[in-house]
């Protein structure tokens, strides 16, 4: 959205994927899609708009994993890793 507003790009509102609640419910989505309302002026802006969104995913996705290594596995119980 702010590489959008950069380049004076309207657009629509996210409309969020929801995640198929099969074979177990799920909380969540697959992501988001958002249309643009009026035209991108030149083939730059839609390449850094483009870009954002990639590294916007990414930049998330990173900081939730490293949450989640951070917070570690309960030392209470064992790790077992025999799923058989």
């Amino acid at each position: 959205r702010a590489v959008a507003a950069r380049y004076r790009v309207d657009l629509t509102p996210p409309f969020f994927v929801p995640a198929v609640p099969w074979p177990m419910p799920s909380v969540g989505c697959f992501g988001a899609i958002t249309r643009r309302v009026s035209l991108a002026p030149n083939d730059e802006a839609v390449l850094a708009m483009s870009v954002a969104a990639g590294l916007a995913g990414y930049v998330v996705a990173i900081l939730i994993l490293s949450c989640g290594l951070a917070i570690g596995p309960d030392p209470s119980r064992g790790v077992d890793l025999n799923f058989q």
